[in-house]
């Protein structure tokens, strides 16, 4: 995979305001990350519907040369048994639903490609 256009990114967003560089990239991540949401609501499991409606996209971990926005299933102990394989001691095993790793595997290929699309539109727009 090669990268390009990413140096002059690099340098527009380090002449933006500080929260105005981050709010930036918070948009873009959050434009990526919308249809790997979309995805994973709609091929979750439906029970009660509160696995289904936890989804949600999140900010991460944050430093000085780190921002994270995440999909995740907010508020619902029960999301990891949903999620993964529960293997009993008897040998038993539960299948997961795998419905946030398989939307995010079904995305991930041109995540990159659409990330730096989606910041150069949003400094687009905040530079105008």
């Amino acid at each position: 995979m090669k990268l390009t256009g990413v140096k002059q990114l690099d340098s527009k967003l380090a002449k933006l305001d500080s929260k105005l560089g981050k709010r930036t990239l918070r948009r873009s991540q959050k434009q990526v990350l919308k249809p790997i949401l979309q995805d994973a609501k709609a091929n979750a499991p439906v029970d009660t519907g509160e696995y289904k409606a936890g989804h949600k996209i999140r900010a991460g971990r944050r430093s000085r040369v780190n921002l994270e926005t995440e999909v995740q299933v907010k508020g619902v102990r029960h999301a990891p048994l949903v999620e993964f394989d529960k293997k009993y001691k008897d040998g038993r095993v539960v299948k997961g639903a795998h419905n946030l790793e398989n939307a995010y595997e079904k995305h991930a290929d041109n995540a990159v490609d659409k990330m730096i699309d989606a910041i150069w539109a949003e400094v687009k727009k905040v530079t105008k």
